[in-house]
């Protein structure tokens, strides 16, 4: 389904946003760049329960009617496989059900604003498994967070060769260590660095607008896993190199 903008000049637009990429579930109402309501909970990882209900209470606690609400935002990934689907799924929905426009930021991103302005290199994180992360690096250029090494996923060791060379005070922001915590141990030995970990506030999608992407076709928008499931990687190797990858895995299963 093909969506076209629907921002109307002088009107101010209702925003929900909606962020299910870790562990924590954020829901934010807006308008513009100014909080409405928030709900945030890390009480349980079963987003597929609590995702609706947080929507439900940030309308009604704004008295506002789903209806008002005009354009969406949804964190894409990189993160949980599982919250990522949830989350996209549901913006997907809403934006078909309320005619409203939809938008995609980077979960990492999101996490990175957790930081305010500083000269230093924000590096926000995620526990990938096996020692590796999703990870990229932003920075302030005035007010405004840019992106500067692209989001990635790669093993701790290479990123922080990486960022070694970056010639500049890090600062790791990350919901949670996971089992990353020897690792970061061993190269705070190397490099003075700061490390915040706290999880993504919702309020802070309102002000990422220009990091934003809008999704004009919203049935083939997907997540931004980026790295590929391991029922996908499995099935790769049984191919022998006979599938030519033009199209997702979940493309292919659905």
């Amino acid at each position: 389904m093909k969506q076209k903008n629907r921002k109307r000049i002088g009107i101010i637009m209702t925003v929900l946003g909606i962020d299910t990429s870790n562990k924590a579930l954020g829901v934010v109402l807006g308008e513009e760049q100014n909080l409405i309501s928030s709900y945030y909970s890390q009480a349980s990882k079963n987003h597929s329960e609590t995702l609706m209900p947080a929507i439900d209470f940030c309308v009604r606690e704004s008295r506002l009617a789903p209806t008002d609400i005009t354009k969406i935002i949804v964190a894409k990934g990189p993160g949980s496989y599982t919250g990522l689907r949830i989350g996209v799924t549901t913006a997907k929905t809403l934006s078909w059900s309320l005619n409203a426009s939809l938008y995609a930021v980077s979960s990492l991103a999101c996490l990175a604003k957790n930081i305010q302005q500083t000269t230093k290199l924000i590096v926000p994180f995620m526990d990938a498994r096996r020692d590796f992360l999703y990870t990229g690096a932003y920075t302030y250029e005035g007010s405004q967070l840019v992106n500067v090494i692209e989001d990635q996923y790669i093993s701790f060791e290479s990123w922080t060769n990486i960022l070694l060379e970056q010639d500049k005070t890090i600062v790791f922001v990350g919901e949670d260590l996971g089992k990353l915590q020897g690792l970061f141990d061993a190269f705070s030995q190397k490099v003075d660095i700061d490390l915040v970990i706290q999880p993504s506030n919702p309020a802070v999608m309102l002000e990422l607008e220009h990091l934003m992407e809008e999704i004009t076709d919203v049935d083939a928008f997907v997540p931004t896993y980026l790295k590929k499931v391991e029922a996908e990687e499995e099935w790769l190797k049984r191919q022998h190199g006979k599938v030519v990858e033009t199209q997702s895995y979940v493309e292919r299963l659905s």
